[in-house]
């Protein structure tokens, strides 16, 4: 039984504050594909891959990387909408299980379902059990 239904975009900006130099990195390049698929919708997930992007990358200065991620997610039939503030520095943010201040609340209310047709369901339920 399916309880969530998540579609989910992510793009990483790894910044250089020592030149301003700004790296653009799509996670496929990185991961696999199931993995981005399930990352771009788990802020604890996307926290550490911007930490590994701060780690790995190599950008050379006295400064640490900034990692800055556009994550774009649609949850159960809304309408696509920011996930996280898009202009903090998630390489910054300690792993933590308390709440995360850039993650952003939706507002976006669930769409109306159809009222279910109980003639419909039982039908359904007694040629089933036939």
């Amino acid at each position: 039984m399916k309880l969530i239904d998540r579609d989910a975009r992510a793009q990483f900006y790894v910044i250089n504050p020592n030149s301003g130099e700004t790296l653009e990195v799509d996670p496929s390049s990185v991961l696999a594909e199931h993995q981005v698929l399930k990352m771009a919708s788990r802020p604890d997930m996307i926290l550490q891959f911007a930490h590994y992007l701060a780690k790995k990358i190599a950008f050379y200065g006295t400064k640490p990387l900034r990692v800055e991620a556009r994550v774009v997610v649609s949850l159960n039939g809304r309408k696509p909408a920011l996930l996280l503030d898009q202009n903090v520095d998630l390489a910054a943010e300690p792993r933590t299980l308390k709440h995360a201040p850039w993650l952003l609340p939706m507002t976006e209310p669930l769409p109306a379902h159809p009222a279910p047709n109980k003639a419909a369901e039982t039908e359904d339920i007694e040629s089933v059990s036939e």
